[in-house]
């Protein structure tokens, strides 16, 4: 998905960062 962004606030950044590396992404 490379022309995907994903953007991640400092409420939820556990599950953002889960939800990037399943994605295989950066936060």
């Amino acid at each position: 998905m490379p022309n995907m962004v994903l953007f991640s606030g400092s409420s939820h950044y556990d599950l953002s960062q889960k939800v990037a590396d399943r994605l295989g992404m950066e936060l």
